[in-house]
């Protein structure tokens, strides 16, 4: 199989909560072999997420029983280039060191894969304050992740990343967080196969 990734680049100015790629542009996207084929068949786009893990149980996911989280901050969310997808795909598919993991687990940030209708099909969750992460489906993807690489990736979208829970906490209580649209919280039958 092949992995669709669309050619959008990331801006601030970008609704995230619009459709992304129209279905007459569909076809103008660039289909790439890669690592993640097996994983995230029939992707078309990737999203990076910033969430307040306290809107939900500890450890929660992105998505989770078909629902987005309730601490989705929709001004910190990015779709990513092509480029972007490439090295996330190395990051969390390649030969890494084995590294240390917390038993804590508050994740931050995350990267949902859209298929062609827009229907969520995998995602990554991530904690760098843990050093822990997540994924579903779980199948297909390097047990070991490269969190710098990711970590970078996540400075690039210009997505805010904190060393403390404490710092977490400020910026989360003076952000505030707008209610996720409804068009977050649909999430098809499909989804069940990335989270729920």
């Amino acid at each position: 199989m092949r992995l669709l990734f669309s050619l959008l680049v990331a801006s601030c100015a970008v609704d995230v909560f619009a459709d992304p790629i129209p279905e007459k542009k569909a076809k103008q996207t660039v289909i790439a072999e890669g690592d993640l084929s097996k994983w995230a068949p029939n992707a078309l786009y990737v999203k990076a997420y910033l969430f307040d893990h306290r809107k939900g149980e500890y450890g929660d996911p992105l998505i989770k029983n078909g629902k987005f989280h309730a601490g989705i901050h929709p001004q910190h969310t990015k779709i990513l280039t092509f480029a972007q997808v490439s090295a996330l795909s190395k990051a969390i598919t390649g030969t890494n060191p084995k590294k240390g993991m917390s038993l804590c687990h508050w994740p931050h940030h995350a990267f949902v894969f859209f298929d062609i209708q827009h229907k969520p099909i995998a995602h990554l969750n991530i904690c760098f304050l843990c050093s822990t992460y997540g994924a579903l489906p779980v199948e297909g993807l390097s047990s070991n992740w490269d969190l710098g690489a990711i970590k970078k990736l996540v400075a690039e979208l210009k997505l805010p990343n904190f060393d403390t829970e404490k710092q977490w906490s400020e910026f989360f209580d003076e952000s505030g967080v707008s209610e996720t649209k409804d068009s977050e919280q649909g999430v098809a039958a499909e989804s069940d196969r990335a989270g729920g």
